[in-house]
């Protein structure tokens, strides 16, 4: 998920947005920023009736920023629940006899079945070519966000909320949509080679100017935030960032390593979302609010062994202080544009938003991509994606 704030006017905003929120069964709003030493503004949004995670968080640079990211993001998940319109149900071979242009099923992760894909029962929705042309029908898990299913049962299709974004305009959620899902694509392959243990650099104030104060703080505390550069594709920019504390260091509590990305056409601020990430999940585990944190989770942050051989291998990183230059058009249409020459796939979205919020919905989808996690239980047989 990847909800876009804008810079201005928060708290009329804010205004706007707070009478939606019991429209989308959000009971309460609370700010966690105090749990933690850091001093990121983050909050957590509260919807019990949700059928994903309860509990979204949000974070921004300021206080009402991080209040509207957490209830856009809880807001973003209740749309993507609820898939509005017409319903395919059948085969793959029956909806193509019936005369749907289907997008091509093993292009999209899924489990291993015993019978072809065409012949497994399947829900399908219609989706939109971003750029003009055929529409395509995918299948239904590809948008939704239901976990509540039969765990004996699981989708065929993976259902995660990569491409699911909100933001003031459609044009702005479809941008960071976008971005989303090469990020999570660059991030699953860049993690299948050498990833963190590659050469880093550490981030400072020359490299995300606005991160000035929470940079001096986490500094203040031990904490050394580590910078990597992802092959992205499509003029975009993708980084990865580890935030980790001295082994000497006693001014942060000892919660771990922690890490985080971002993707923009601008590589500053894919660097700026990317250190927010990372500083919002060591106080997601801080806070253990989320509905998807295992012990699992805690004991991997937690390994001290890790935690001091990446300290050791990069503790005299170089400063990043350099960048590549900003694509000069970040409009979605021009993304989806590069997104098609490079990765030789049709950009498709889908519109979930309710024309009369002060907001927009969308999620967006590209056949092949990789997805974080896909490949422990899920794998992509079309590797085209490249």
């Amino acid at each position: 998920m990847n909800t876009v704030l804008s810079p201005s006017a928060p708290e009329a905003f804010w205004a706007r947005l707070q009478p939606w929120c019991r429209t989308f069964g959000i009971t309460r709003v609370a700010d966690i920023t105090g749990l933690d030493d850091l001093g990121l503004p983050t909050c957590v949004a509260i919807r019990p009736a949700s059928r994903a995670l309860s509990v979204s968080q949000g974070k921004g640079l300021s206080a009402a920023q991080a209040r509207i990211s957490a209830v856009m993001e809880s807001i973003e998940t209740w749309h993507a629940e609820r898939i509005d319109g017409p319903i395919y149900h059948g085969t793959a071979a029956r909806a193509r006899a019936d005369g749907l242009a289907l997008a091509d099923l093993y292009a999209f992760a899924h489990r291993p079945t015993r019978l072809p894909l065409e012949a497994v029962p399947t829900q399908f929705v219609e989706v939109e070519r971003l750029l003009g042309g055929p529409a395509a029908w995918v299948p239904l898990d590809c948008l939704s966000t239901d976990f509540c299913y039969d765990i004996d049962s699981p989708p065929v299709f993976m259902r995660s909320s990569n491409g699911l974004a909100a933001g003031q305009t459609r044009d702005a959620a479809l941008l960071h949509a976008l971005c989303e899902v090469v990020e999570r694509n660059a991030v699953q392959r860049w993690m299948q080679g050498p990833a963190f243990q590659g050469a880093a650099r550490r981030v400072t104030a020359a490299a995300a100017a606005p991160l000035a104060p929470l940079l001096e703080r986490c500094a203040a505390a031990g904490q050394v935030l580590l910078a990597w550069d992802i092959p992205a594709g499509a003029g975009l920019h993708c980084h990865a960032v580890m935030l980790l504390g001295s082994p000497d260091a006693r001014a942060a509590r000892d919660v771990g390593a922690f890490s985080g990305f971002g993707c923009s056409p601008d590589p500053r601020a894919a660097l700026q979302a990317a250190v927010l990430e990372t500083v919002q999940s060591r106080l997601t585990m801080i806070s253990g609010a989320r509905d998807d944190l295992f012990p699992e989770e805690f004991e991997r942050c937690r390994d001290a062994a890790f935690a001091r051989a990446m300290w050791v291998r990069h503790e005299h990183s170089a400063p990043l202080d350099a960048f590549a230059d900003a694509a000069e058009d970040t409009a979605a249409d021009a993304v989806a544009a590069a997104i098609e020459r490079d990765f030789g796939q049709p950009v498709y979205w889908r519109d979930l938003g309710r024309h009369d919020a002060p907001f927009a919905v969308v999620r967006a989808l590209v056949p092949g991509m990789q997805q974080l996690g896909m490949d422990q239980v899920y794998y992509c047989q079309n590797r085209r994606a490249a």
